[in-house]
């Protein structure tokens, strides 16, 4: 239990053996105890030494039979090799609740009703004005059903609200956001390729900064909206002509 936290186990998995299960018994009462399909085959095949049978018995193991349909086939495999007086494979079909697929199957089925009725018991509860608490950190958990009745604006974003509709840039049905992301992208690729070349000679080099470090402090200043004189470069820009190289 130190190993896994405290934390219960749903179900385990292991081969026969008696001296495993008396201590899954002891140990882990509660647990749903699983034989393990490999060894069961195995055991199986030492046990019965009937290939066919062996086959068969796999598929009735695995089949994701009802209750009823399981026991129909089982009688009728019993009943085709003759095996309704062999001890092995009596024993077998008393612990099918430990190997037979279509009775972990009901099992599963339990389980899960049983947790859809605890859910809308707690719902049931909570509409009564009675929080109920779902995790082991009881203290947080009901601080939190009692201070925080709505979500804060400032963690719901535009795109999942209407306001979604007020963003569209054009008719092409793409918003602001994802028309400057591709343009930045864009940008992005021709900037590689220019740098690719300009890096080569000093003089490119220079040039190329200067050019980018000018339309970068035009373009900020526009944002900002001052009339802040613009760098002698900026302000040359519409006359520069870059040749191609």
């Amino acid at each position: 239990m130190f190993a896994i936290k405290g934390k219960t186990l749903t179900s385990i998995i292991t081969d026969g053996a008696m001296a495993i299960r008396n201590a899954v018994r002891d140990v882990f009462p509660e647990v749903r105890h699983r034989l393990c399909a490999w060894h069961l085959i195995r055991n199986t095949t030492s046990n019965v030494r009937n290939p066919s049978f062996t086959s068969k018995f796999q598929k009735i193991m695995l089949g994701d039979y009802e209750i009823s349909v399981f026991k129909h086939k089982w009688v009728q495999l019993i009943e085709e090799f003759g095996f309704e007086d062999k001890p092995w494979v009596n024993n077998m079909y008393e612990e099918k609740h430990m190997w037979a697929t279509a009775d972990i199957r009901e099992h599963f089925q339990r389980c899960v009703a049983h947790l859809r009725f605890k859910e809308f018991n707690a719902d049931y509860e909570s509409t009564r004005g009675v929080p109920v608490m779902q995790t082991c950190i009881e203290l947080l958990e009901r601080f939190a059903a009692e201070n925080i009745c709505e979500i804060l604006p400032s963690l719901v974003l535009d795109r999942w609200t209407k306001k979604v509709k007020s963003a569209l840039n054009d008719a092409s049905g793409f918003t602001r956001d994802a028309v400057v992301i591709s343009r930045q992208r864009v940008l992005m690729e021709f900037s590689k390729q220019l740098a690719a070349v300009a890096a080569k000679v000093p003089e490119r080099f220079q040039e190329t900064r200067d050019i980018i470090m000018g339309l970068y402090s035009s373009y900020k200043i526009a944002d900002e909206g001052t009339t802040q004189p613009q760098s002698g470069v900026a302000k040359s820009r519409n006359h520069m002509c870059i040749k191609p190289i």
